[in-house]
């Protein structure tokens, strides 16, 4: 995958993090008995779209479409990238059989090596982050399809990207943290980490609040990785956790924000944890440590999912589950094929 090559690349370091270890933390987690294939869901790409129960069980397949890329999701529809057909949509009840994708444009083009969040969605629209390096863009198109709108156009390298009932709001690699209305306007930088060589990643917002995980680049090894705060309307940056390496992927809910935390080399020997913090700062908790080539993370009411490989090779992917407030790792669905993109029923 882009994304991955783009850590193995660049994403280096040593992990020096005070915290919690859970208790049933480590590896990839015990298998799940339940056989419900009835919602709420968990849905994820691999060589197509599928969706499996957030207790575990049958993996049921959504959609046959080759190898999609981006993932993002409203009450009824799941929004996906393709590279032979552009943004798509889907019913989360689709019947794969029928014939239920529709296309809203094929006027898209994803980031350079995309993570997981380069797409996200609202009542009215679907936004994404994307074109290549020095002439990145923020776009977006009704969910019901149309004429695709630029809402910022010559970025350096836009990653991820957030969106609340105002501004949509993305990272970019070069230092920057920005926004934009959802209804067009100027763009307005919030953070701006480029004189101390910060490089932002995930991103996600609250009702007043963006969060987002970076390291900082000292010579040729990330060492001051990081998980920051913003108000909406700027102002102060709050450093949450500090002494990290390679945040990635990032979520948050009423209560704490949740990451990928990769230690070194990003490669099936350096495995990832997955991190936690209050959303006013705190203690960091190590909810799951020995994650091979995790990716993606989403949370609900009780406990926090993720992608994973768990060993290298062929059909050795996983959904990956943890209580927020610690205990067991569970593999809710596993043999999975390269799963790459993840999103869950709230």
């Amino acid at each position: 995958m882009a994304f991955k090559k783009y850590k193995q690349a660049w994403l280096i370091g040593l992990l020096m993090v005070s915290g919690i270890v859970a208790s049933g933390g480590t590896g990839c987690g015990k298998s799940s008995s339940s056989s419900a294939l009835t919602g709420p869901f968990v849905y994820f790409t691999g060589p197509g779209l599928y969706k499996v129960n957030i207790n575990g069980g049958s993996v049921g397949t959504v959609a046959y479409t080759p190898t999609p890329g981006g993932l993002a999701a409203d009450s009824t529809s799941l929004y996906f990238y393709s590279s032979s057909s552009g943004l798509n949509k889907v019913a989360k009840d689709n019947n794969p059989n029928g014939n239920g994708i529709i296309n809203l444009t094929t006027n898209i083009q994803p980031p350079m090596a995309a993570p997981s969040t380069w797409m996200a969605v609202d009542s009215s629209n679907v936004y994404w982050v994307g074109g290549s390096s020095g002439n990145g863009s923020v776009q977006k198109i009704s969910i019901n399809g149309g004429t695709v709108t630029t809402l910022a156009s010559g970025l350096p390298s836009p990653v991820s990207i957030a969106v609340d009932s105002n501004n949509v709001y993305w990272t970019d690699r070069t230092g920057l943290v920005s926004k934009v209305p959802v209804n067009s306007g100027p763009v307005t930088t919030l953070y701006d980490g480029s004189s101390f060589g910060a490089a932002p990643l995930g991103i996600a917002v609250d009702n007043g609040n963006v969060y987002w995980g970076e390291a900082e680049l000292s010579g040729s090894v990330f060492t001051g990785g990081a998980i920051k705060k913003i108000s909406v309307n700027g102002l102060t940056v709050t450093t949450l956790a500090s002494g990290l390496t390679s945040p990635t992927d990032l979520t948050v809910d009423s209560q704490n924000v949740y990451w990928i935390e990769y230690p070194g080399w990003t490669t099936s020997s350096t495995p990832a944890s997955i991190m936690q913090v209050g959303i006013n700062g705190g203690p960091v908790t190590t909810l799951a440590t020995g994650q091979i080539d995790a990716k993606g993370i989403v949370v609900d009411a009780t406990s926090v999912y993720w992608l994973d490989s768990c060993q290298s090779g062929s059909s050795t992917g996983s959904v990956q589950k943890a209580p927020i407030n610690g205990g067991s790792v569970t593999a809710i669905a596993s043999g999975l094929t390269n799963p790459g993109n993840i999103a869950i029923d709230r």
